[in-house]
């Protein structure tokens, strides 16, 4: 009798090539017919034409890739998390974002709880229980803590799948890496920060330049008034003391509007070419006697440090001003650190602020070990009068000056401190590649303050006006006197040859003082010529309004110090 053994084949996918070219896939399976003595005899089986199927497997494939390579791009992944089994499956993108191995992840959403930073856990798990109780998709943005310990912003949104009775059952979401969109938002809003308070600043400054311009013309006549009277009595006159407190009183508010005019920018400067070390170097003994024995001063200078251009007292003012700033901070003693350096300063550093350009500065910082200060003081402290200290202790007007004088130098200031960490001021001032002039000396003998030459004085303040009449009148001169251009202009028609020098303010309603000069020059072009101001614009200055070189006096001024500038002034070749 014939046995016959058949043997069943394993399955086989395969393809070939069709007459016509084409090329088709096909899957294949059959089995064998043996003899009793195992020969096989023949093979049976089927095939089957799978061509449309591994087209649509290759087209899945493809998309998968895509999607992928995608939501790569765009730091763009897809998530589904079980609500039933809390089983968590993720695309390979949000590995990548969460910075996660898919090797060490175990699929529970307790794991992803723990990647979400501890302040943001709350809000996440408030907005998905919501979703949840509500059946509504859920959309939020929160930190995450990577392995590496980096934290990143992510956006997430997800919808509550419903099983047939209504309940849900899943959540179907995507997640997408916001981390640097982020960043530019909170570099645009720290940008817009400072531009309003960069605005801020400078109508504040405004309010202050045209407070201090006024209270200078009432302290010219004050102080002028009574040095004249000073004058007028004898040694042991009674009423000298009671003069002497009414000169004390103007002092101090002097120094009080010379203060806002700093800080408003509007003090008359005159720059010169220095060397920040040199500067530092030469008020070293002043500034330890001005901190305190319990305060150590440490100087680290640059050995190659550049020179800038810019007003020497006013340099000197800022160091004075910074140090006792320091030195209120360490009331039980620390450590004061002035230092300098050379540095340029980038797009990237400058594009983060609003008032500085890039370029090359010499560097000018002042550290101290004291307290520290708070956010919300950081951002007040180079407002006028604004102070923390105790009453009586401070006008507020210290670090105003100091951010006035940076800005009115064409430099730029930055403050970095921290609560029980002391404070950082940096002052970073345009380098220059002049050489310091070699120092000449003054030929003017002060001794001979009395002359008999013809002066113009061009004022639109009656007070001032009368008190500088007065004085020079005192010392011997011959002076008419002008309230506008138009007054100005018809003395000269009269007596131009008998003027020797014009005094002027420099701001006036119709017509400047510097305006009216020009008019001058034009027929008179070796006209002498002395400006006195409470304030100045310094765009006239940047502007080459007036001509470098010019004699300036600064309101309020005292007689001595008008007619010594006088002298100076007809002196002047």
């Amino acid at each position: 009798m014939l046995f016959i053994k058949t043997e069943l084949l394993n399955p086989t996918v395969c393809w070939g090539h069709r007459k016509d070219g084409t090329k088709k896939w096909v899957w294949e399976r059959g089995c064998g017919v043996f003899s009793s003595d195992g020969e096989l005899l023949f093979l049976e089986g089927f095939i089957h034409d799978i061509t449309e199927f591994k087209k649509a497997e290759d087209d899945l494939k493809k998309s998968q890739s895509m999607i992928e390579r995608a939501q790569k791009a765009a730091h763009f992944g897809c998530w589904n998390s079980d609500l039933q089994t809390g089983e968590l499956i993720w695309s390979s993108e949000v590995f990548h974002i969460f910075g996660i191995d898919p090797e060490t992840f175990d699929g529970k959403r307790e794991k992803f709880h723990q990647l979400v930073h501890p302040d943001d856990r709350g809000t996440m798990f408030e907005a998905v229980e919501a979703a949840i109780r509500s059946h509504s998709p859920y959309s939020i943005e929160h930190r995450i803590i990577r392995p590496d310990g980096t934290v990143r912003w992510v956006s997430e949104r997800a919808d509550v799948i419903l099983n047939e009775e209504g309940l849900p059952i899943q959540l179907a979401g995507v997640i997408l890496d916001i981390t640097a969109s982020k960043k530019m938002e909170e570099e645009k809003k720290k940008l817009e920060q400072q531009l309003q308070q960069s605005q801020k600043m400078e109508a504040i400054g405004q309010l202050a330049g045209g407070v201090a311009h006024d209270f200078n013309n009432l302290l010219t006549v004050i102080q002028g008034y009574s040095d004249l009277a000073l004058m007028s009595l004898d040694k042991d006159n009674p009423h000298r003391g009671e003069i002497e407190e009414i000169q004390e009183a103007a002092t101090r508010a002097e120094t009080i509007t010379r203060q806002l005019l700093a800080f408003s920018r509007k003090q008359v400067i005159q720059p010169v070419v220095l060397n920040l070390n040199t500067t530092v170097a030469d008020m070293g003994k002043m500034l330890q006697r001005l901190i305190g024995e319990d305060i150590e001063l440490i100087t680290n200078y640059s050995d190659d440090l550049k020179n800038v251009k810019a007003d020497r007292g006013q340099m000197e003012q800022v160091v004075v001003n910074l140090a006792v700033n320091a030195r209120d901070a360490m009331p039980d003693g620390g450590t004061l650190t002035i230092e300098t350096a050379n540095v340029e300063l980038d797009e990237t550093y400058t594009n983060q602020r609003v008032d500085v350009n890039p370029g090359l500065y010499v560097m000018l910082a002042v550290s101290d070990s004291g307290t520290g200060m708070e956010p919300e003081v950081l951002s007040h402290i180079f407002e006028p009068f604004f102070t923390t200290k105790e009453k009586d202790k401070g006008t507020g007007l210290g670090l105003a000056t100091v951010y006035g004088i940076v800005k009115q130098n064409n430099g730029h200031i930055g403050v970095y401190s921290e609560p029980g960490y002391g404070a950082t001021f940096k002052i970073y001032l345009p380098q220059t590649e002049e050489s310091i002039p070699s120092s000449k000396s003054d030929s003017l003998n002060t001794s001979h303050l009395h002359g008999t030459e013809t002066v113009l004085v061009l004022e639109d303040d009656k007070n001032v006006r009368v008190l500088t009449e007065t004085t020079l009148t005192q010392f011997g001169y011959h002076v008419f006197t002008a309230a506008d251009s138009d007054e100005a202009f018809a003395l000269f028609d009269r007596h131009a040859e008998s003027i020797d020098i014009l005094i002027t303010d420099v701001i006036m309603p119709k017509m400047s003082g510097p305006t009216v000069v020009k008019h001058l020059n034009a027929t008179i072009p070796n006209l002498k010529v002395l400006y006195i101001s409470g304030y100045t614009d310094n765009t006239i200055f940047n502007q080459g309004v007036i001509e470098p070189g010019s004699l300036f006096l600064q309101k309020p001024f005292q007689p001595i110090a008008l007619v010594k500038k006088v002298r100076e002034a007809l002196a002047a070749e």
